[in-house]
């Protein structure tokens, strides 16, 4: 099975981007609507969505770097598991489908492919592992069948 993973990374992105803006406008629509200090003394909504719009803007501003970073070719031919190396692992009827992630992009999930940092704790397990070997997760076995 062939995954396209800079295709499926970058739409995760920029469905999160989309859903970020979708948040900003209607923040900013909120604070707009919201009374002055002047004509509310205890109304401090417009405060409260100034700060949203603080924090919002600089996870939007993570996500373009996120997205202007993401390599355009995935070169990695070794037969472990490495970063940017699509995985499907095991447990009875149970599989898991996922990309392995440098810290920032872990997290997401898009199409059923969870993306998962080398820094979480499936991450530290998986990175450097073979097919057909057996990890423990969360008091489960987990089988490597697939590596690309």
């Amino acid at each position: 099975m062939k995954i396209d993973k800079t295709k499926l990374i970058k739409c995760s992105l920029e469905k999160e981007e989309k859903d970020l803006n979708n948040a900003i406008n209607k923040i900013i629509i909120s604070r707009d609507e919201s009374p002055i200090p002047n004509e509310s003394r205890s109304d401090t909504s417009r405060i409260q969505a100034d700060k949203m719009l603080i924090e919002l803007n600089a996870k939007s501003k993570e996500l373009k770097k996120l997205l202007y970073n993401l390599p355009k070719i995935f070169t990695d031919n070794s037969s472990r598991i490495n970063i940017w190396s699509y995985a499907e692992i095991t447990s009875g009827k149970s599989k898991i489908q996922l990309i392995l992630v440098p810290d920032g992009y872990g997290g997401r999930e898009f199409n059923g492919v969870k993306l998962v940092s080398t820094s979480a704790p499936l991450g530290k397990i998986l990175y450097g592992n073979h097919p057909g070997e057996i990890i423990t997760f969360n008091e489960s076995k987990y089988l490597i069948e697939f590596i690309e």
